[in-house]
């Protein structure tokens, strides 16, 4: 099964590669796709994943459902003989797992699955097909975090999906320290690691970076352009993992302030520096 090539909303719009990727038989495509994107289609691919649904980007959708139907479209147009994928730990991905009109699969980080790849005894472990398949120990996934422990069950759930066998994740894995952007280490100086998390564009995301480094000293840069987002929860991760917070730019405020309510009712809160910006912000 060749993966001729990967992209879509990572980087490089793919109409730039059409010579590349041209029209061979048996050719795989691995497209992540946006809610900007999927709200133009009215395809969608053989192999569907909907890796999980938090409210994001309703600065431009206007409301969650808008965003939620978005993505509904990555499945949406499928037919019997095509696949889903759904993530069992995300409620709202799990409750949408009915909705699929061809094979239907789930993957979790946490605990075992009816189909699909899961979690136990310290393994990513296959199901559905028999009995139960270890693929890779937990020990070797190089990711920090436990969500990429579930992206690598959902990886196994789609070259499943796809007809390929789950080894090849277990080949692949073990050399894979991520891409940029992503929890990327940056350095470490004076004792300090720095960590570029600049994906982290929504409060889920940046919660999962801290539950990754949780039980370490943290001092949170947090900041950005506001996307009408619910800071409730994110208030509540910021006052119980961090040491110190540096907030700027246009969210500074509202970040801020989300954090002080949080703390006052965990009675934990930490010191807070405001300056303008990023730049400011790493100085700080």
């Amino acid at each position: 099964m060749p993966v001729r090539v990967g992209g879509g909303n990572i980087g490089f719009p793919l109409i730039d590669r059409l010579e590349e990727l041209g029209h061979r038989d048996g050719a795989w495509m691995v497209l992540e796709l946006s809610s900007f994107q999927l709200e133009l289609a009215d395809r969608s691919p053989r192999v569907a994943a909907l890796l999980n649904l938090h409210p994001n980007h309703l600065d431009v959708h206007g409301t969650f459902a808008n965003y939620r139907d978005a993505k509904r479209r990555v499945y949406r147009f499928q037919g019997p003989d095509d696949a889903a994928v759904f993530n069992v730990d995300d409620p709202a991905s799990a409750e949408l797992w009915h909705e699929a009109c061809g094979h239907r699969f789930l993957f979790s980080g946490l605990h075992p699955v009816e189909r699909g790849a899961g979690v136990e005894d310290g393994w990513v472990v296959w199901y559905g097909e028999g009995a139960p398949r270890r693929v890779l120990p937990l020990s070797d996934i190089r990711l920090p975090g436990s969500h990429n422990v579930a992206n690598v069950a959902a990886a196994v759930t789609i070259v499943r999906a796809a007809g390929a066998d789950c080894d090849v994740v277990a080949e692949v894995v073990p050399s894979f320290t991520g891409v940029p952007h992503r929890l990327e280490w940056v350095r470490t100086l004076r004792g300090q690691t720095w960590i570029n998390d600049s994906i982290a564009t929504a409060p889920d995301r940046t919660l999962a970076a801290l539950s990754a480094y949780r039980g370490r000293s943290i001092v949170l840069l947090a900041g950005g352009s506001d996307k009408h987002l619910p800071l409730d929860e994110l208030g509540h991760g910021i006052a119980r993992d961090v040491d110190h917070l540096i907030v700027y730019g246009e969210m500074a405020a509202a970040i801020e302030a989300a954090v002080r309510v949080a703390g006052e009712a965990i009675s934990q809160t930490p010191t807070i520096d405001h300056v303008a910006d990023l730049a400011h912000a790493v100085a700080c």
